[in-house]
C-alpha cells in the first residue's frame, strides 16, 4: 500500500515538474505582476534603480512623500504621516493591479514585513538587496556622518538571500555598486 502511495506521489511530483518546464507555465509566470522591495542604506542607488524601471511600475518612494510633506528628504517629525501615505499609495497600487516598486530602506525585518503585508499570490515578490561599499555611499552624500552609521547598521544585520526568501520573497536580486 505504501508503495502505491509512493508511486502516486512521485507521479504528482513528476507532473508538477513537467508543468513548470512547459511554455504555458513560463508565459503565465512572466505575466505575473511584480512587487519589488528595494533594500539598502541611504545613497546606495535605490532611487536610481527605481527610475530606470520607467512607466511600467508604480514607484512609491518614502523620500518623495517626505519631500512633498516637509520640503526635505531627511527624517522629520511627520514620519508617521509619511508612512501612512506610503502604505496608502502601496494599497492603491495593489487595488489597481500595478507592478510596484517600493523605494525605501527596508533595513529591518519589520519594515520588510510591512512592505509585503497585503500582497497576494498574483504578485512575484522580489527583493533587490543593495551591496554598496561605504566609500561609494560617502561620495554620493557629501560625507554626512549619519549615513556611515546607517551603512554600518545595514552591514551588522547580515541580510542574506536565505533570510529574505524566508521572509516571503519569491526572488532576491543583489545589486552592487
Amino acid at each position: 500500500m505504501v508503495c502505491n502511495g509512493m508511486i502516486y506521489i512521485n507521479a504528482i511530483i513528476a507532473g508538477i515538474a513537467a508543468i513548470k518546464q512547459s511554455k504555458i507555465y513560463s508565459k503565465a509566470k512572466s505575466k505575473m505582476r511584480k512587487f519589488i522591495v528595494l533594500c539598502g542604506p541611504s545613497h546606495c542607488g535605490k532611487s536610481s534603480y527605481a527610475k530606470k524601471a520607467g512607466a511600467n511600475y508604480a514607484v512609491i518612494s518614502s523620500d518623495i512623500i517626505r519631500n512633498n510633506l516637509t520640503g526635505k528628504t531627511k527624517l522629520s517629525e511627520r514620519e508617521d504621516e509619511v508612512w501612512r501615505m506610503f502604505s496608502k499609495c502601496k494599497n492603491e497600487a495593489l487595488i489597481d493591479r500595478r507592478n510596484i516598486i517600493l523605494d525605501a530602506c527596508h533595513i529591518t525585518p519589520q519594515a520588510r514585513w510591512h512592505a509585503l503585508r497585503g500582497v497576494g499570490a498574483e504578485y512575484q515578490k522580489i527583493c533587490v538587496l543593495f551591496n554598496v561599499k561605504l566609500k561609494t555611499i560617502i561620495s554620493r552624500n557629501g560625507g554626512q556622518e549619519w549615513v556611515k552609521e546607517m551603512w554600518q547598521d545595514f552591514q551588522d544585520r547580515r541580510i542574506t538571500k536565505q533570510k529574505l526568501l524566508g521572509e516571503g520573497f519569491n526572488k532576491v536580486k543583489i545589486a552592487k555598486g
